[in-house]
């Protein structure tokens, strides 16, 4: 499950890059993708993982040599989105979806059907890959399918934590069973 989600998450990004390239590199709206991206990449892969040193190392603005001015900026932002955008497709085709997770977590035990409430655990993640779904489904509107990568990115962020927050996961299940049921009513 939490690969499906890891996937979801850097498609996101992917389809972020679109609207940032008019801004610039010291643009709020492009510093924020530029940390979420980051976080998610340390999550999914690992701080020390080749794809977080990778999109480290890329560029969105020139380097600036003593006493020339900075040339190129919109070029070489653009460049790095581009590359940025390279690495985000290649780091979804390393995930492969499956029931348990491949990927670094920080969590100290797996989120799974011997916890306390585990029947919960199952029905969220069926829940969860249900929405990621949904949340591709280009005929949803644009604002419910808002609303789904809100819930979808909350999940992210609770199931990559060190220790599960069950009454959180309820919480979450029962957001994502009301925004899915009336999707599925106006479709």
């Amino acid at each position: 499950m939490l690969e499906l989600l890891a996937i979801h998450m850097l498609r996101k990004k992917v389809e972020a890059i679109e609207r940032i390239q008019p801004l610039s590199c010291h643009n709020v709206l492009f510093v924020d993708w530029h940390t979420a991206t980051q976080q998610i990449l340390i999550k999914v892969f690992g701080e020390n993982s080749s794809e977080v040193a990778e999109f480290k190392k890329i560029r969105f603005k020139p380097r600036p040599r003593e006493g020339i001015p900075e040339t190129g900026t919109k070029e070489v932002f653009l460049y790095g989105l581009d590359e940025a955008q390279k690495l985000l497709l290649n780091a979804q085709q390393r995930i492969i979806p499956k029931r348990s997770t491949n990927f670094k977590s920080r969590r100290s035990r797996p989120l799974n059907a011997s916890d306390p409430a585990g029947d919960e655990t199952v029905v969220f993640e069926a829940l969860l890959s249900k929405a990621v779904t949904i949340a591709d489904i280009k005929e949803v509107p644009q604002e419910r399918r808002e609303r789904l990568d809100k819930i979808l990115t909350d999940a992210f962020e609770l199931l990559t934590e060190d220790t599960p927050n069950h009454k959180r996961v309820k919480e979450l299940s029962g957001r994502l069973t009301n925004e899915m049921t009336d999707v599925l009513r106006r479709r």
